[in-house]
């Protein structure tokens, strides 16, 4: 894992109605957040949600008519034949793995698998609305990882890396919001820059944030 002081920190992500999962350790990150991990977070129980009902146990099926000892063993090759056409089948296909419900949050499980970036996560209090006070929220901070970090480069690295789709990065970078005041802790309410309409990155090299002419990192603050 690359420590963040050499990745690119490029903004944030709200992901409502996600707590810390109980009974978890939990890893303090470099920036003082927590490490995000397929484990580290879980969706809020609606409480207006009505509790799982149990379904009723199936009827037990109605006993199969004998057969007679010829068809039966042609019916079992047959059946060994599908079966084993099916299983044939199957191992050909590659299943993409999947972290969690949430889109945001499984593209960004998704992506630091594949090393493309970091994410370290804090619970904040948002603003539901007025008169309805606040609700728990999970607050991603991402880094992107430059391809070109030494430890990305080694012939082992490369062949244990994953290559995503370049759907599932375009969709999660469209969906990363810039604002300092969010990168620090509180997040915001109405519509921010996000980083794929309000960058210039030339090849994703160097991400900055533009205000007033200023290249911004979420980091740092407009002058004056």
């Amino acid at each position: 894992m690359a420590p963040l002081d050499r990745l690119l920190p490029i903004g944030t992500i709200v992901l409502t109605q996600h707590r810390l999962t109980a009974d978890v350790q939990h890893e303090l990150a470099e920036d003082g957040w927590l490490n995000l991990a397929k484990d580290s977070l879980e969706p809020v129980p609606d409480p207006a949600a009505d509790p799982p009902v149990e379904p009723a146990p199936a009827p037990p099926p109605p006993a199969a008519p004998r057969r007679s000892s010829t068809t039966k063993a042609g019916s079992s090759s047959r059946s060994k034949k599908r079966r084993a056409s099916s299983a044939a089948g199957g191992s050909s296909l590659s299943k993409k793995v999947k972290y969690s419900a949430h889109p945001h949050l499984d593209a960004l499980l998704t992506l630091s698998a594949a090393h493309v970036l970091r994410a370290t996560v804090r619970i904040v209090d948002v603003d539901v609305g007025e008169g309805e006070g606040s609700a728990a929220a999970a607050l991603v901070r991402v880094y992107l990882v430059p391809q070109d970090l030494p430890e990305l480069r080694g012939p082992g690295a490369v062949r244990a890396r994953m290559r995503p789709p370049g759907s599932v990065v375009l969709g999660l970078l469209s969906a990363v919001r810039v604002h300092a005041g969010e990168w620090d802790g509180e997040v915001q309410s109405g519509d921010l820059p996000g980083f794929m309409a309000e960058t210039v990155r030339p090849a994703l090299s160097w991400p900055v944030a533009l205000h007033g002419g200023q290249r911004l990192t979420p980091y740092s603050h407009p002058a004056g």
